[in-house]
């Protein structure tokens, strides 16, 4: 090989062919850790729905199932700062230079096959343990996610009233659980103590309220086995939760925690305070909307289910921020507006109700204006502005490129055109419509010299990705128009929470 300068060839010939079957080891195991994870989201909703019957717990489940979102975040939980397929990435890289190194090594002491041959059998071995182990492990971490997940939901459902869903940590109860560790030495198992600082024999009986965080010690924290991010938690991990429908005394008792809830200002019988901290945000939602009586039976139902389904950063966000009593009028004739000098918002709910744009889109919307103002208006911002428009003309690009359109008023027409559905487009023609300076008219929009000043192209991005935060088909849409605006926009979010 080397007379013939071949062996690079050679090397490279290797590595192609061991690279080729990552892609393939890849996509079984992303499919099997998603799989794992959508069977125990729907398993966990199928026995809770068994359990029991009653009204009140067929309203909490109905509408319950696997947001793709979430579904596509179980593979992004970091381990040592990598991601699922960054760790498989890593892995195939290991195995490769493994190869190329045993070759190389062999190719230059002159080894016979068979010697090369069994030097990457062992290394080959070594790798073939590690890729079980990041199975085994995303396995379980998608077990206890999708059961976690859906637990979750079902607490927010309950919140507000006197029963909690609680989760209870619980190991092997063996000679393994951490922070032992059984290995297999040349005078056979013996079990000893980790040194990572794990310790897991502490959590067993440990509980808390579905969705909050159990503390594993040294700072941390994790909602569920195997989502800590930390290796020395995670990697190879057994432990498992134990789900629990709980009285408020029940959870009392098994916790030893005082319970909070907004209802009851004072201690009563079982000695438990309960105050607005401890609620689910839902549960505090519930109980920011309830005084309004101004809400019919319907807009209210109408209202909170949608709040339920909404992503964990607005809800928040919108409790953090929005004031009781923030509708000015609820009865209000004219556009639906937020007016800034009073931080109010007048609409009109019975409207709302059979909005062509969705059901309580506006409340949304124009709360979305509202926590933008109570935020110091952190939509006047440059940078925002850049990324929307910067998403616009890639969308523009894309669209002329897909229809061989050549110039920009061709463009603008065509897509003017597609959109044409209220309930899906108005949203993204709107921001679109401010962006073009009325270039691009779609379903919907505001009168032209409204768009003159650009601190309101960013205000009404902002209160449209607000409402769409509640809103999957409305999101979808400006996922798919903006979505680095709508990453930034979110990142945004979560910076002031």
């Amino acid at each position: 090989l080397d007379a013939q300068n071949q062996r690079a060839k050679f090397l490279q010939e290797i590595v192609d062919n061991i690279d080729n079957l990552s892609p393939k080891v890849e996509k079984e195991i992303m499919t099997l850790v998603y799989e794992t994870y959508d069977k125990s989201y729907k398993g966990m909703l199928k026995e809770f729905k068994q359990a029991d019957t009653t009204q009140e717990f067929e309203t909490i489940t109905k509408d319950i199932d696997v947001n793709p979102n979430i579904l596509k975040r179980a593979v992004d939980n970091n381990i040592s700062k990598l991601t699922l397929p960054s760790v498989l990435q890593k892995h195939r890289q290991e195995v490769i230079y493994q190869i190329q190194q045993e070759l190389n090594i062999g190719l230059m002491q002159g080894d016979r096959y068979e010697k090369m041959t069994k030097r990457i059998s062992e290394r080959i071995g070594v790798s073939h343990n590690k890729a079980k182990n990041i199975a085994r492990t995303e396995t379980h971490r998608n077990v206890e996610s999708g059961f976690m997940d859906c637990a979750e939901h079902i607490q927010d459902g309950l919140g507000g009233s006197d029963l909690i869903y609680a989760a209870t940590w619980r190991t092997m109860k063996d000679e393994r659980v951490r922070p032992n560790q059984r290995r297999k030495t040349k005078k056979g198992w013996v079990t000893r103590k980790s040194k990572n600082g794990a310790n897991h024999q502490m959590m067993e009986g440990v509980t808390v309220k579905a969705g909050e965080l159990f503390d594993l010690g040294g700072g941390v924290k994790a909602k569920a086995p195997s989502q800590s991010g930390v290796a020395a938690h995670d990697c190879n991990c057994r432990c498992f939760l134990e789900y629990n429908l709980m009285t408020v005394e029940e959870f009392a008792k098994a916790t030893g925690k005082k319970v909070v809830d907004k209802s009851v200002a004072k201690s009563d019988e079982s000695g438990i305070i309960r105050t607005e901290e401890n609620l689910s945000e839902l549960g505090k939602f519930k109980n920011k909307i309830s005084a309004d009586e101004r809400m019919s039976k319907k807009y209210y139902t109408e209202v909170k289910e949608k709040f339920s389904h909404g992503k964990e950063n607005a809800k928040k966000l919108f409790n953090k921020y929005v004031p009781d009593n923030s509708v000015a009028d609820a009865e209000y004739i004219g556009t639906p507006c937020f007016k800034l000098d009073e931080k109010k918002i007048y609409m009109n709910y019975a409207a709302d109700l059979k909005n062509d744009r969705g059901s309580c889109v506006t409340y949304f919307h124009e709360h979305g204006h509202l926590i933008d103002a109570m935020m110091g208006g952190v939509s006047k911002d440059e940078r925002f502005l850049d990324i929307l428009d910067s998403d616009r003309k890639n969308y523009v690009l894309s669209v002329g490129k897909a229809n061989n359109l050549k110039t920009f008023p061709k463009v603008y027409k065509h897509i003017s055109n597609e959109l044409n559905d209220m309930r899906k487009h108005s949203a993204v023609s709107d921001i679109l419509q401010g962006l073009t300076d009325g270039g691009i008219q779609g379903v919907a929009g505001h009168n032209t010299g409204y768009w003159i000043n650009k601190d309101n192209i960013t205000s009404e991005a902002f209160a449209h990705m607000f409402e769409a935060q509640f809103d999957e088909i409305r999101y979808k849409e400006l996922e798919k128009v903006f979505p680095n605006a709508l990453k930034y926009f979110e990142e945004k979010l979560k910076g002031v929470l």
